[in-house]
């Protein structure tokens, strides 16, 4: 009886330890940036930003925000769609810094 409650109480410390942990479940990298348009400098809700070859995406806040949380290592390319602008694409080789993308109007 003493053996069963000396190992049950050992094995909450190791859960109870591990659950503290704050390392991510998986190497990866967190993008995070605003989408603005190239001709107004404004902030373009509604973008659709995503990683290439992934399933990862988000769409733009209200001022453009947007994180998009990957298991990708750096270098990937993330594209960035709307429909009242012209599809964007661009490398990121540092995941280090807040991106600004720039999206061009649709001629019309």
């Amino acid at each position: 009886m003493n053996k069963l409650f000396i190992m049950s109480l050992a094995v909450m410390v190791v859960l109870v330890n591990s659950s503290f942990n704050n390392k991510p479940a998986y190497a990866g990298t967190i993008i995070q940036g605003t989408v603005l348009s190239e001709k107004t400098g404004k902030p373009v809700p509604g973008a659709i930003v995503s990683v290439v070859s992934g399933e990862e995406e988000a769409l733009t806040k209200q001022k453009g925000e947007f994180r998009i949380q990957t298991a990708k290592n750096t270098p990937f390319v993330l594209t960035t769609e709307h429909g009242d602008y012209e599809t964007s694409r661009i490398t990121i080789t540092d995941a280090g810094q807040r991106i600004i993308i720039r999206l061009k109007p649709k001629q019309k």
